[in-house]
């Protein structure tokens, strides 16, 4: 069970808004984490990115993370997806 993420953009965010940096991760975290089924396909994890303007999504199988889906990883794959995709 995925409880958050906490991305560059959380910290960023976080530390843009308040001069404490010693918050916990817990406090910084996106804690509605949008994830995807292992077995999806690269079509489907780019159109959730894109959707939920997100670049990372982490992957499940089982309701257990066995990896995440990077932008960069989108764009290392682009000539399998079938339609333009921009980050």
């Amino acid at each position: 069970l995925i409880v958050g993420i906490i991305t560059e953009r959380d910290i960023i965010k976080y530390i843009s808004h308040s001069n404490y940096i010693h918050a916990s991760v817990e406090d910084i975290m996106t804690h509605r984490v949008i994830t995807i089924d292992a077995g999806a396909s690269i079509n489907e994890a780019a159109d959730s990115m894109f959707q939920n303007k997100i670049k990372k999504l982490p992957v499940v199988e089982n309701s257990k993370l066995v990896g995440i889906v990077t932008a960069t990883d989108i764009i290392a794959n682009a000539d399998d997806i079938d339609e333009p995709f921009l980050f």
